[in-house]
């Protein structure tokens, strides 16, 4: 029972890290486009 919810942790670490690595590449791209810099 624990082992579930140590994998349930752990793939919700991953997922949450991939989201967050999609949103801050995004945001690198908006800003590296805009042309205030």
């Amino acid at each position: 029972m624990a082992l579930h919810i140590l994998l349930a942790k752990a793939a919700s670490t991953v997922v949450t890290g991939a989201v967050g690595v999609a949103a801050y590449n995004a945001a690198r791209k908006a800003v590296a486009k805009a042309p205030f810099h």
